[in-house]
């Protein structure tokens, strides 16, 4: 019979290595903003192509296509 027991405590060297690499990788600060940023950046770019917008934006657009002479009596209020 096999004592597969130490096998399973002690992870192979390959994926130690990696381990202490990543754990390096992510200790340096500018190396962690970036990774956040691009995971961010990802999410947001993925959203992107979605058309919903909330009261205040779909003003604001109102607002942007109306031609020049038009916008003192629509921004009057504001």
């Amino acid at each position: 019979m096999k004592d597969n027991s130490r096998e399973s405590i002690n992870p192979p060297a390959r994926s130690r290595s990696f381990a202490r690499a990543l754990i390096s990788l992510l200790a340096n600060p500018l190396t962690l903003f970036c990774l956040v940023f691009v995971i961010s950046a990802i999410c947001k770019l993925t959203a992107l192509n979605s058309r919903e917008l909330w009261l205040d934006e779909t003003y604001s657009a109102f607002i942007a296509h109306l031609p020049f002479s038009e916008l003192p009596r629509h921004l009057a209020g504001e």
